[in-house]
């Protein structure tokens, strides 16, 4: 099932408007950031592997892109203790 949340946020003094879907069985999630014009400010590509493809407490990766598409940083998802 694919849900969805709209909140604001504040990052670095600005305020965001953030709008996240996830898909419950998997884990994957898309996170879109906007400004308070209803501009794209950047994006992330939030991935869970599949348990096979794991490794050494990572269970997946978020990327980050800029509004353009260009990838901004890459963070890891940890398993948490």
């Amino acid at each position: 099932m694919i849900q969805t949340k709209s909140e604001e946020c504040v990052r670095d003094g600005a305020t965001y408007r953030v709008e996240t879907s996830w898909d419950d069985e998997t884990g994957c999630a898309d996170i879109r950031e906007y400004s308070l014009t209803g501009e794209l400010v950047r994006r992330c590509d939030w991935r869970i592997w599949p348990k096979n493809e794991r490794r050494e407490g990572q269970d997946g990766e978020a990327i980050w892109f800029d509004a353009s598409g260009a990838e901004l940083e890459r963070q890891p998802i940890r398993d948490q203790p």
